[in-house]
């Protein structure tokens, strides 16, 4: 675990209801990284089986509906990025997408 990380779960710690949630900007200020640095740390965390969660207003270690929530919300928002990304396929023959280097 790195210093930061830990240092995340510290402040975390005492945060179990999304009420108490740290906002991304207030990690920013307690932990003195920038907001991309904590998130991914946030996510190593999380990969390590932390139940760090995040519903818009800050992050919280979640109870298991919480994650069960975090978990509907992320599934949502993959479904909804894929449909993007399917809509974006040009709607031409394999054949042509190839000759013009836009295969999928």
């Amino acid at each position: 675990m790195t210093e930061l990380e830990s240092a995340i779960l510290n402040l975390l710690r005492d945060k179990r209801h999304p009420a108490l949630a740290l906002s991304r900007s207030q990690l920013a200020s307690l932990t003195g990284h920038p907001d991309r640095t904590n998130r991914e740390a946030i996510a190593a965390l999380q990969a390590q089986g932390y139940p760090i969660v995040s519903l818009g207003k800050g992050y919280w270690l979640g109870t298991e509906e919480d994650i069960a929530a975090y978990k509907r919300r992320e599934w949502k928002r993959l479904r909804t990025m894929a449909e993007k990304l399917r809509s974006l396929q040009p709607k031409l023959p394999q054949d042509q997408q190839q000759q013009m280097g836009l295969k999928f």
